[in-house]
């Protein structure tokens, strides 16, 4: 990240520092570079901002949260560049709350931007907002304490609420005073008391003082103790390198932080711009992809020339077998139709004895209370299994286990069953258990060790 080119766009004027040196030029007029990498970050009043409040959950689906929200808040959503993130999150009253910060610009000036930028050597990295990276770089600044920062430029004013160091709202405002007026303290005053008492109306916490980063010239430490005078907040200042935006000093100063940041570059203009870059490599590797293609289709065509006589003579075999074929896939049908009918013949046989008197006697031992929810009959011959999925559909779960220990004694009695497991883990959650029967054989339609069945 160090060693790029920072610009900052504000009323079509860019502002940029390059390896410490520092200049201005207008977007029709940018001066030329050698091949440098960028980042550019744009005024706020060309980003559209929305800052979603929402309680967290871990199946939280923040990406089509912010679909939605992007389409119903945007006309034409993709003639804009879209992203989003999460900026914090603290405890609500309700459980934890998540903040996410949803960020659009136009498509057509990101595309105007990296055009301009590119034919002047500039490839852009990424396009950021400042109010992304204020939060990013706010976080250290409020040092895990409720306050508010304040950056200021010309009349334009942006303030953070943090409720113990997480960024909780924000709101920007222009100053109505002119910055040369006395009067002007008692506006900022005014504006800070306001944020303070929402930080302590909404999120239970006392504003701890006031930050001013790179603070302008106009307040100074003497106006600064002023404004705090008559605001009840202790005003401190965060003096940045001085530059002609104070943006910049905080790009300046927050090189480290910018990876994290949301980006509104569209990842096809950044792909082109690598393909510019590596032009040369490309068209290259496109040549040598063109002669193996061409290699590959000469040696196929060698190859289908030696190969077609024998087509032929195999083709004339494959008809000549044609008919046979035919002949024994009809027989094979016919077979497997038979397999499958003696095979459902041989189960109705099988099963019948065994299932019938259970199933009958089953609906007088369920209590009604007690659902079956499935049944399955399985196991080789002699050793057949009965399982049961059912549910109890009672509240209580001492009377959930009452009826569940009731039908288990039911079912242990009942002459047809031999043996008897049973699985109740479900039963405290959703009310649901097992059941597996060993049935005994039916013999001459009598039970074995037990009384005829009826």
């Amino acid at each position: 990240m160090r060693g790029e080119l920072l610009l900052y766009l504000r009323d079509g004027r860019f502002y940029g520092l390059w390896r410490g040196r520092e200049f201005q030029a207008p977007l029709a007029a940018f001066p030329h570079f050698p091949r440098v990498k960028a980042t550019l970050m744009v005024e706020d009043d060309l980003i559209w901002y929305r800052l979603l409040s929402l309680p967290y959950s871990p199946h939280l689906d923040l990406k089509k949260l912010r679909e939605h929200e992007l389409r119903t808040s945007l006309e034409r959503v993709e003639a804009y560049v879209t992203s989003g993130r999460e900026v914090g999150r603290r405890p609500g009253r309700e459980g934890e709350v998540l903040h996410c910060l949803l960020a659009a610009v136009p498509r057509a000036k990101v595309q105007e931007w990296f055009g301009t930028l590119q034919r002047q050597g500039v490839f852009l990295e990424r396009v950021i907002s400042p109010l992304d990276l204020f939060i990013e770089k706010g976080r250290e600044w409020a040092e895990g304490r409720s306050c508010c920062l304040l950056l200021i430029e010309g009349r334009s004013v942006i303030i953070l609420l943090f409720a113990q160091g997480e960024f909780v709202f924000w709101r920007g405002f222009e100053l109505a005073t002119s910055t040369e007026d006395p009067r002007v303290a008692d506006e900022l005053a005014m504006e800070l008391r306001r944020s303070a008492l929402y930080l302590q109306q909404e999120y239970k916490v006392r504003a701890e003082m006031a930050r001013v980063v790179a603070p302008p010239a106009w307040l100074d430490a003497s106006r600064a103790q002023e404004v705090g005078a008559k605001s009840g907040l202790r005003v401190e200042l965060q003096p940045l390198p001085k530059r002609a935006s104070p943006w910049l000093a905080v790009m300046e100063a927050s090189q480290d932080l910018i990876p994290k940041l949301l980006s509104l570059l569209p990842g096809d203009l950044k792909v082109a711009g690598l393909l510019r870059r590596r032009r040369a490599a490309v068209a290259l590797i496109s040549l040598l992809l063109s002669l193996l293609m061409i290699s590959w289709a000469g040696l196929k065509a060698l190859e289908y020339r030696n190969l077609k006589p024998l087509a032929g003579q195999s083709e004339r075999i494959l008809r000549m077998w044609e008919p046979l074929l035919k002949k024994k896939r009809e027989r094979l049908a016919e077979l497997e139709e038979l397999k499958a009918s003696t095979k459902g013949l041989f189960r109705f046989l099988e099963g019948r004895s065994h299932l019938r008197w259970p199933l009958e006697a089953l609906g007088y031992l369920l209590p009604p209370a007690v659902f079956l929810e499935d049944l399955q009959w399985y196991g080789p011959q002699g050793q057949r299994r009965l399982r049961l999925d059912a549910r109890v559909e009672v509240e209580d779960f001492k009377e959930r286990q009452e009826l569940f220990e009731g039908l288990v004694k039911d079912l242990e009695a009942a002459p047809f069953v031999q043996e008897l497991q049973a699985d109740p883990s479900g039963l405290l959650g959703e009310g649901k258990f097992t059941l597996e029967l060993k049935l005994k054989e039916i013999e001459d339609g009598v039970l074995a060790g037990g009384p005829s069945g009826p």
